[in-house]
């Protein structure tokens, strides 16, 4: 459905500790009665050391492939559906909350 901003209205976010990161709001439109959550994806750094550099990669990529996106354009992001396993979690203060646990890319 869009993305998180933070307070200066940037969709690209940093970490106290320097990494960079996105958070996607996401919704299940077909159940009337499940909230919107959201899903926070890194992004590639030049200090990431090649293991995490290889994972934070290929979670963009499997985002890329869930939502049938060629590349990561903020502007036409909005609006794709995907596909996802799901997980619920229950938080003291928020309550139960859903979670991504894979998202759905096909062969």
């Amino acid at each position: 459905t869009g993305f998180r901003k933070d307070a200066e209205g940037r969709i690209v976010r940093t970490s106290a500790s320097g990494n960079r990161y996105f958070i996607v709001a996401l919704d299940i439109p077909e159940e009337e009665f499940s909230k919107s959550f959201t899903h926070i994806l890194s992004v590639p750094t030049d200090d990431m050391d090649p293991k995490q550099l290889n994972a934070v990669k290929w979670a963009l990529e499997c985002f890329k492939r869930c939502f049938d996106l060629d590349e990561l354009n903020f502007n036409n992001m909005p609006g794709k559906t995907g596909y996802a396993i799901l997980r619920k979690d229950s938080d003291p203060v928020y309550g139960e909350q859903n979670k991504v646990r894979k998202l759905i890319t096909g062969a």
